[in-house]
């Protein structure tokens, strides 16, 4: 893959995942060429990481995005722009597994701190999500610091 033994070629982005107590952490995904990427391309990588990726067993970590949920879908767009963040995604149109109560609660928070964390932005900016149809998953969508771990 042309990467250096050392990483130098690969920048790590934050995707959040849930632990075993229900909060969200932060784990480094290794992306490559994202020192050379704006804000806005670290996040829409770090959105497709997230909606790809499923943690390893052992590592106590989940997601409600990845796997099953997450086959075929990845992110067409992400934009900022006057204090509004939209994100249209693509692939299927059943891109995330529906989830209830709290686990639905830890799917969207685990996407807005994935996003504001990635931009560099203020977690209160609301976040408006669109399915590959342009049904809106999310509106108004915000990273609550109330369920991060620590």
């Amino acid at each position: 893959d042309g990467a250096s033994p050392s990483g130098e070629d690969a920048v790590a982005v934050p995707v959040y995942f849930v632990d075993d107590q229900g909060t969200l952490v932060p784990v480094n995904q290794e992306v490559d060429g994202v020192d050379q990427m704006s804000s806005q391309g670290r996040a829409l990588a770090a959105v497709n990481d997230l909606i790809r990726d499923v943690p390893d067993k052992d590592s106590g970590l989940t997601s409600h995005w990845g796997g099953s949920c997450g086959v075929g879908a990845g992110v067409d767009s992400l934009r900022k722009q006057s204090g509004l963040i939209t994100i249209k995604l693509s692939g299927p149109t059943g891109v995330a597994c529906s989830r209830k109560g709290d686990k639905e609660t830890q799917q969207s928070q685990q996407l807005a701190w994935t996003v504001v964390q990635n931009l560099g932005g203020d977690p209160s900016t609301p976040i408006q999500v669109f399915s590959p149809n342009g049904a809106l998953l999310y509106k108004d969508l915000v990273a609550d610091e109330t369920i991060l771990a620590g």
